[in-house]
């Protein structure tokens, strides 16, 4: 089992790969990591029944993916500012552990935290509420690194197969890429060595049906 520095730090190790498989020079580029942060707490709450006038359901599965796409963005900031230590005693201190219910009520809320923290560029109380965005989640950290994995992979799979020029199909057969990458993971088991590896192979696979 791995530890919880272990596995914030293998987080913040792999999304510095992924940045710089999109530019070498990705830290001093000035992207803008709080608007990725708003906008991505926005689309996680599109996927919940916040709309009073028509009738939705809630996938919670992607939900999670909308959360684990908001952390590449938390990780990219404390890495581009030299705050790898202070994340990982914030979020990899113990307190994100137990099991916990999904609470779409809360989970909103907390999302629109999020996003102001955001939209303040406060990296301190980005943090925090996305604590509190994790836990109303139903997340630990063990499932946000899991999902991290397998997002990362997908990340990558995409840039290998032209999401940078345009060319990578995003939909494949009618079904959106992050859909498939969970019945991928499904597949896999994130205890294995292997399991990055595992769910690339799964990805070219499904891939090569579309292509």
């Amino acid at each position: 089992m791995k530890t919880n520095q272990t596995m914030m730090q293998e987080m913040l190790k792999l999304q510095n790969s992924m940045n710089n498989k999109v530019s070498p020079e990705w830290a001093s580029m000035g992207w803008n990591w709080y608007r990725a942060i708003w906008l991505e707490s926005a689309e996680a709450v599109e996927q919940m029944p916040w709309k009073w006038w028509k009738h939705t359901t809630t996938d919670e599965s992607q939900v999670k993916m909308e959360i684990v796409d908001i952390w590449h963005f938390i990780l990219s900031l404390a890495v581009e500012g030299c705050h790898e230590d202070e994340l990982t005693d914030d979020i990899g201190d113990g307190s994100i552990g137990s099991p916990k219910l999904f609470m779409p009520n809360a989970l909103i809320a907390n999302l629109e935290s999020l996003a102001a923290a955001a939209l303040s560029s406060d990296m301190s109380e980005v943090v925090l509420t996305f604590k509190d965005t994790l836990d109303s989640s139903g997340m630990d950290l063990a499932e946000l690194y899991s999902l991290y994995i397998g997002k990362n992979v997908l990340n990558m799979f995409r840039q290998d197969n032209g999401y940078k020029k345009g060319t990578y199909r995003k939909l494949w057969n009618g079904v959106e890429d992050n859909k498939r990458l969970v019945e991928v993971m499904m597949n896999a088991n994130p205890l294995a060595a292997d399991y990055a590896n595992d769910i690339y192979r799964g990805l070219e696979a499904a891939y090569k049906e579309v292509v």
